[in-house]
């Protein structure tokens, strides 16, 4: 157990922090800024994804598990990010269906990998895809409060706000990484 994976699994365990605070909007909504505080924890579990790559580099401590971990604990968090982000209306859930479903894909591909000795590492296109999901989220956690002029934009009578922007860049990279993936990868699936 390296540090780097203790980290990861710190982040897993942060998922059911941010989803309890995020539900205590509905108990206590005299408070107006919950979701500045569960944009804050979201924001603290999505730092522990640098770090934890960061201890595993400095120490030399890249581990089979950590490779493995880590991922299941990035799709896990945005995962329930987006899921809460469509109950408060600010997601289509046709954009939860693609980048949760493109996980899915994603993880049936590094299982067969697995069983095949091999483990897939995240390329340069998926991690920038986990970065802007990130942002989204906070953004589109946020963006209603304090200046909420700052974040929307009026095209042709839509309203379109720096969340949603930045969520459709994620949507795009989602895709466009998922075909890389499927492309560098497809041996994985030929038969032995």
């Amino acid at each position: 157990m390296t540090l780097a994976t203790k980290i990861t699994i710190l982040r897993i365990a942060m998922i059911p922090v941010f989803i309890i605070v995020f539900y205590m909007q509905y108990a206590f909504p005299l408070f107006g800024y919950w979701n500045h505080i569960v944009a804050l924890i979201f924001m603290a579990a999505s730092i522990t994804d640098a770090l934890d790559g960061h201890y595993a580099r400095k120490r030399r401590e890249i581990s089979e598990a950590g490779k493995l971990l880590d991922p299941v604990a990035d799709k896990l968090l945005i995962a329930a990010a987006i899921i809460l982000l469509v109950e408060l209306g600010k997601v289509p859930a046709w954009i939860a269906i693609i980048l949760i479903g493109r996980e899915f894909i994603i993880s049936a591909y590094r299982l067969v990998a697995v069983t095949k000795g091999n483990v897939i590492a995240a390329k340069a296109l998926g991690k920038a895809k986990t970065i802007t999901q990130i942002v989204a989220v906070i953004v589109l956690l946020v963006e209603d409060r304090p200046f909420p002029f700052l974040f929307v934009y009026d095209i042709g009578g839509y309203k379109l706000t720096l969340g949603s922007i930045i969520l459709y860049l994620s949507v795009v990279l989602s895709i466009i990484s998922l075909i890389e993936y499927m492309l560098i990868n497809r041996h994985v699936l030929k038969k032995d």
